[in-house]
């Protein structure tokens, strides 16, 4: 299964299930699955080894891909570089939306 990182979940016509996972899973999640794209450019996806994005690409789902976002804990300054160290002591939630059906 094709998994993207994004900013946030961005639906398509179907059902999920939307999970929080920790950071040892996506990262497992990552390498087990093909790595479709990264469609941000948020500081947050250091943590898994990757980098963000430069510019805004964008994402148009078709509902067969593992949707994987990382939410921060506490706000982000617009335009900073964060250090992974930064955002661990900010903390982070991380979500998956894994299609189940599509209509």
């Amino acid at each position: 299964m094709k998994v993207v990182i994004v900013s946030a979940f961005i639906p398509c016509e179907g059902i999920y299930e939307i999970k929080r996972i920790s950071k040892d899973e996506a990262i497992d999640l990552i390498n087990k699955n093909e790595l479709a794209g990264i469609y941000t450019n948020h500081q947050t996806i250091k943590i898994l080894g990757l980098e963000p994005c430069q510019g805004r690409p964008i994402f148009n789902p078709n509902g067969d891909e593992i949707q994987l976002w990382i939410k921060p804990k506490g706000r982000l300054e617009f335009g900073r570089e964060y250090s992974i160290e930064e955002i661990e002591e900010i903390g982070y939630d991380i979500w998956i939306a894994k299609p189940m059906l599509n209509w």
